[in-house]
C-alpha cells in the first residue's frame, strides 16, 4: 500500500527544487492590447522600427547657428545675426541660411547648415526679436541631440521576461505597437479544505471557523500573475474532496489546496494523494511555520498543498507557489529581499528555519527590523502590521540585537521606507 511520509528538507533545498521545476512548466502566450498591458510578463522583444531621435533636433530653448558665423563673437565685440526663421515643435525649415540665425524650440529639427544651438538665456534678446546679438562662440553640436542618439532601428528596446510597467508601455508605444505578445497567465485552482469552515459572510458556531484561506490565496494567485479560481471547500470525506480536486485539476493549470495534508485522522488531501499514489518532490519542511508543505505533480499538473492554519498556508505560498508561478512567467521571482539589523533580540527554539514576521523601523537612523510580539501560525491579524519576514536559522536559537538578518519583503508599499 502506498503511504506518504513526511521527509522534511530545508527551505533552500525545497526552493531549489520549485524554481528547477517552473523552468521546465511550459507556459502559453496570447497578442493582447497595448492599453492592457500593465503588469503582464512580455513574451516578445520590443524593438525599434526607427533611429530616434529621426533627425537632429535641439536640446533647448534658443537660436541654432552656424558655428562659424559666431567664431570670433565677444563681449566687446558681439556678432548679430538676422532671425530667418522660427522653428517650433513639429515645424521645420529645410537649411538655414550663411550668416543668419533661427529661433529653434527644444525638440525641433536642425535645418541643414546649423551646427549648433546656443540657449536663450545666453543672449539678451527673446524669442521676438528680429536680431540676436551673440557674446560667445558657440562649439560644433552644443545642445543637439544626434539623429539615432536614443535608439537606432531594429535595436532591441525591452527584452522579453520582465513585468510591463507604464513605463514599458510607453516604450512600446513609441515603437508604433498597438498590441503586446505576453505569457498567459497560468490558472491557479484554490482548494481549502474541512469540516470546520464556513464562508465568511455565513453565520458561525464557536466549533467552526470563517474560510479566511480562500479569497487570500486567491488575492495571492493574482498578485502573483496567475488566473485565480475559487474550487471551493473539500469536506473532510473522501468521495466530496476526490471530486472536488479532479475538477481542480480539469479545470486548472496549477492547484493550490490548503489543508488536509498533515497526520490528522481525516486530512483529505493525504489520503486523496495515497489513493492517486502522487509521488512528491517535496513532502515537509524543516520550516517553521509551514512543516507540512507538499509539492508534486498530477496528470503534469503542478500540485502546492499548503498547510491549513492561515500564516503557514500565506508564508508557504509567498515563498513558494508565488515564486513557481512567477519563474514559469520568466518573470523575477522574489519581492525584494535584503539584509537588515535587529532592533531586539530574536529567539528561535524550533529546530527549523524560522520566518518571523516583523515590522521595519527607523533606530539611531538605520533600517531595522522589530519582529513582531504575535509569531503564532494561526494568528492571521499580525499580518496587518507586517512589513517583512525575516529568515531566523535553524541552528541558531538566540539572535541578538543588532544581527543581521536576511529580509523578504511582505508589502509591497514597504520598499518606500526602505529607500527613506
Amino acid at each position: 500500500m502506498f503511504k506518504l511520509e513526511q521527509k522534511p528538507v530545508k527551505y533552500s533545498q525545497s526552493l531549489e527544487t520549485v524554481l528547477n521545476e517552473a523552468e521546465k512548466f511550459p507556459v502559453k502566450t496570447e497578442i493582447i492590447k497595448l492599453e492592457d498591458a500593465q503588469g503582464r510578463s512580455l513574451a516578445q522583444d520590443i524593438i525599434s522600427d526607427i533611429d530616434l531621435p529621426l533627425t537632429d533636433n535641439s536640446a533647448m530653448d534658443g537660436f541654432c547657428v552656424r558655428s562659424a558665423d559666431i567664431k570670433n563673437a565677444s563681449a566687446e565685440s558681439p556678432v548679430k545675426l538676422e532671425v530667418a526663421a522660427k522653428i517650433d515643435a513639429g515645424h521645420f525649415i529645410e537649411t538655414l541660411p550663411h550668416g543668419k540665425c533661427a529661433y529653434i524650440a527644444t525638440g525641433a529639427p536642425l535645418p541643414d547648415g546649423s551646427d549648433s544651438v546656443v540657449k536663450i538665456e545666453d543672449v539678451p534678446e527673446d524669442f521676438h526679436a528680429t536680431k540676436v546679438t551673440f557674446t560667445k562662440p558657440a562649439k560644433i553640436g552644443t545642445f543637439i541631440r544626434k539623429k539615432g542618439s536614443e535608439q537606432k532601428k531594429e535595436q532591441i528596446l525591452v527584452k522579453k521576461g520582465v513585468e510591463i510597467s507604464p513605463f514599458i508601455i510607453g516604450i512600446a508605444a513609441g515603437a508604433g505597437l498597438t498590441a503586446l505578445k505576453v505569457y498567459k497567465k497560468p490558472v491557479v485552482a484554490v482548494l481549502t479544505s474541512g469540516d470546520e469552515l464556513v464562508m465568511h459572510w455565513d453565520s458561525f458556531k464557536p466549533w467552526q471557523v470563517r474560510n479566511a484561506n480562500s479569497i487570500m490565496l486567491c488575492n495571492q494567485v493574482s498578485e502573483a500573475g496567475g488566473y485565480p479560481i475559487n474550487a471551493g471547500i473539500a469536506r473532510d470525506d473522501d468521495e466530496h474532496s476526490e471530486r472536488l480536486f479532479l475538477e481542480a485539476v480539469e479545470n486548472a493549470d496549477i492547484i493550490v489546496t490548503s489543508g488536509g495534508i498533515s497526520k490528522g485522522r481525516k486530512d483529505p488531501f493525504r489520503n486523496l494523494f495515497e489513493k492517486f499514489k502522487i509521488k512528491p518532490l517535496v513532502y515537509g519542511l524543516t520550516m517553521k511555520p509551514g512543516k507540512p508543505f507538499f509539492f508534486a505533480y498530477f496528470k503534469n499538473k503542478p500540485i502546492f498543498a499548503l498547510p491549513g492554519n492561515q500564516v503557514s498556508s500565506a508564508i508557504t505560498f509567498e515563498l513558494f507557489t508565488r515564486t513557481f508561478i512567477r519563474a514559469s512567467l520568466k518573470l523575477k521571482p522574489f519581492k525584494q529581499t535584503f539584509s537588515a539589523e535587529l532592533a531586539t533580540d530574536s529567539y528561535n527554539k524550533s529546530g527549523r528555519d524560522f520566518f518571523q514576521r516583523a515590522k521595519l523601523i527607523r533606530k539611531n537612523d538605520k533600517l531595522m527590523v522589530e519582529p513582531m510580539n504575535k509569531q503564532e501560525s494561526n494568528m492571521l491579524s499580525s499580518f496587518a502590521e507586517t512589513d517583512v519576514i525575516y529568515l531566523h536559522p535553524l541552528d541558531e536559537a538566540l539572535l541578538q540585537a543588532g544581527s543581521k538578518v536576511k529580509c523578504f519583503l511582505f508589502r509591497n508599499e514597504t520598499h518606500y521606507e526602505i529607500c527613506k
